[in-house]
């Protein structure tokens, strides 16, 4: 018999979302849904600072599904979002609120647009931010108020100026770093996650540039 229960993930072939994938794939106990938001969604369509790897992302991906199925024997349903995120004016106004605050690094990036996608579709969706206290913006503005259900307390959600918009996000690897993440995974998962992605600013080439800070905050092992 099927599960009868769908988990959804926000999935980007980098290290945090493959290894949260293949954690939510190796319980079997739910249909797995994974979300890639393939529009612009990290800064204002004319900013410079843009993502510009969302083709190497989508072939990390490609692999490491078909890896996954073709190693662990699990599939999933991979569901790429090409329309446009469009911020309805509560969600613009709290990602204002949160950036005034120092909670995140621009108005416009891909959280706001995590929580808008969520939130439009009623959707709970897990999101992978670990625990990395020094480069996480977002684990320093969510961490401390996660309860045991991954989940921003209510309180925290109404009292703290616009966290309110992440009400449908789960942060299950908030207390995991990446190095949690490789000394805890099976030998099986270890080759799909040097599979993974994580730079924004790819070469010509198509190589990791390892110059932004995506690159130089990836765990070694997994390179």
């Amino acid at each position: 018999m099927p599960p009868s229960s769908t988990n959804y993930i926000y999935w980007t072939g980098g290290y945090d979302s493959t290894y949260q994938l293949l954690q939510l794939l190796s319980r079997q106990n739910s249909h797995i849904t994974a979300i890639y938001l393939a529009s612009i969604i990290d800064n204002d369509p004319t900013s410079r600072i843009m993502r510009r790897s969302h083709d190497n992302e989508i072939a990390a991906m490609t692999r490491i599904r078909d890896q996954i199925r073709d190693t662990l024997g699990y599939t999933f349903e991979w569901r790429i979002v090409h329309d446009p995120i469009i911020y309805t004016d509560w969600i613009r106004d709290a990602m204002i609120k949160l950036y005034n605050n120092g909670l995140v690094r621009r108005p416009i990036c891909q959280y706001g647009a995590m929580a808008q996608y969520a939130i439009d579709n009623n959707l709970i969706i897990d999101v992978g931010v670990e625990n990395e206290p020094t480069t996480s913006i977002m684990w320093n503005t969510v961490s401390p108020y996660i309860g045991s259900d991954d989940k921003i307390c209510n309180q925290a959600l109404w009292n703290i100026p616009g966290l309110y918009i992440f009400q449908n996000l789960r942060f299950p690897l908030i207390r995991l770093s990446k190095r949690n993440m490789f000394d805890t995974s099976p030998l099986t998962w270890i080759p799909i996650l040097r599979q993974t992605w994580s730079c924004w600013y790819p070469t010509r080439a198509g190589d990791p540039c390892h110059r932004c800070e995506m690159c130089r905050n990836r765990l070694k092992e997994s390179t």
